[in-house]
């Protein structure tokens, strides 16, 4: 579970900064849109599963190091403990953080277009 969901969360951010790039330098400009829309639709999609991806290997993360099973790396005391108190915890978390701000942005950028 710990390999699949890191792979989908590499893949996913991967995937969400190029669509980013993409819409940022790549899109023509056409009376005034851009023809990035189909860009930005997806963005969200695809942060969103980032985020899930990697609050999955958060929890996958825990459970290897505790050497438990994934409902009992559940408990908040330990999961608090995981991301406030080691590298790799935080990092994590502040991947799910980004991750949640790209795909809400997205939503209000798509809501701002039309």
């Amino acid at each position: 579970m710990l390999a699949f969901s890191s792979f989908i969360s590499i893949s996913a951010a991967v995937i969400t900064i190029g669509f980013l790039s993409g819409a940022a330098f790549y899109a023509r400009e056409r009376n005034g849109m851009t023809s990035a829309r189909k860009l930005v639709k997806r963005v969200g999609l695809v942060a969103a599963i980032w985020a899930l991806a990697e609050s999955i290997a958060i929890i996958s993360n825990l459970a290897a190091i505790i050497d438990s099973s994934l409902v009992d790396a559940l408990d908040t005391t330990s999961l608090r403990s995981y991301i406030t108190q080691t590298s790799l915890g935080k990092v994590q978390f502040y991947s799910v953080i980004g991750a949640l701000l790209v795909s809400s942005f997205s939503h209000v950028a798509k809501k701002l277009e039309e």
